[in-house]
């Protein structure tokens, strides 16, 4: 073997064990993201289920008979939840797809959630019936997409960077491309240039400084773009740190009568975040139905800590 082809073969080596690690570290990370979500709903079920809501079942392909269910949550067991319905259940309804709705009970107001699942089993009487229901493994957060919003806490955002985007170029791959930000926030700082009003998994609200938002070299339209990285607390009792990257396209604009700020409605449409310890941007498509996972995450968790619930 000469001494080109050995390097050749070395250097090939390299590259695909080098993909073998970053597809690895993927991996990790997704399971750990999805571990982390079945926790919040599973935590979120148990305190409907301590409240007695009602979980309306309809059939996801309607047949004959009844087509839909009212539904209490009995027990979360293993991959299952278990259900009573005031009712008789004929066998016909075991193996059918189902969409869930419920309601979570908030004091500022109720959340609608959905989801679906399949029946695993059924155990009738003449007036009561227990049903088996695969869990839910995701969840759709609010009806008509109408997702959960949450204003977060002022100690729940470290950080906001701020810039706007030449629709000619493409994203930026990396922090050292994006530049210094335009507009920036950090922790503590008084008179903050910017905040985030509230936010969902599909996009969120930013309030400028009336002052700060002049110095945006574009006019701020229906349709605009900006990129936004934020870095924020996930779970503030054990201070896990975390932050993402998103390309907003700007749906609206208001001028609250209370406060000199210009609010800006933005919509998720391309997201991205760095490695532990990387500086490179990998973006993503933004799913309109379901938004951005791990924004969603931190948006569900946000809430069940408004409610009290963590």
């Amino acid at each position: 073997m000469s001494t080109k082809e050995y390097i050749l073969i070395s250097g090939g080596i390299v590259v695909a064990l080098s993909f073998v690690i970053v597809w690895l570290r993927a991996l990790v990370q997704r399971i750990q993201s999805q571990r982390h979500r079945r926790n919040v709903i599973r935590q979120l079920l148990q305190s409907v289920q301590e409240q007695n809501e009602i979980f309306d079942l309809k059939k996801s392909v309607e047949g004959n008979g009844k087509n839909g269910l009212s539904a209490t949550l009995l027990e979360q067991k293993g991959a299952s939840l278990i259900m009573e319905v005031l009712d008789y259940v004929p066998s016909e309804w075991v193996g059918a797809p189902v969409v869930a709705h419920f309601r979570d009970p908030r004091p500022e107001g109720p959340i609608y959630y959905q989801f679906h699942t399949s029946v695993q089993a059924v155990e009738s009487e003449h007036k009561k019936s227990r049903l088996s229901l695969a869990a839910p493994v995701d969840l759709e957060v609010g009806q008509k997409r109408k997702f959960i919003r949450v204003k977060p806490h002022h100690d729940a955002v470290l950080g906001i960077n701020t810039w706007p985007i030449d629709p000619s170029k493409p994203f930026p791959r990396s922090m050292a491309e994006a530049g210094p930000p335009l507009i920036s926030y950090r922790l503590g700082m008084e008179n903050a240039p910017v905040q985030v009003e509230d936010i969902s998994s599909t996009g969120m609200a930013l309030s400028f400084q009336k002052e700060y938002a002049k110095k945006w070299p574009v006019d701020l339209i229906k349709g605009s773009q900006l990129l936004c990285a934020i870095a924020y607390l996930m779970d503030p009792k054990n201070e896990q740190p975390g932050a993402y990257w998103c390309v907003c396209r700007l749906l609206n604009t208001r001028e609250p009568a209370d406060r000199p700020v210009l609010i800006l409605g933005l919509e998720f449409t391309y997201w991205a975040m760095l490695e532990k310890g990387k500086s490179r941007l990998h973006w993503f498509r933004c799913s309109p139905s379901a938004g951005v996972t791990h924004i969603a995450q931190w948006v569900m968790r946000m809430g069940l800590e408004q409610s009290k619930r963590l």
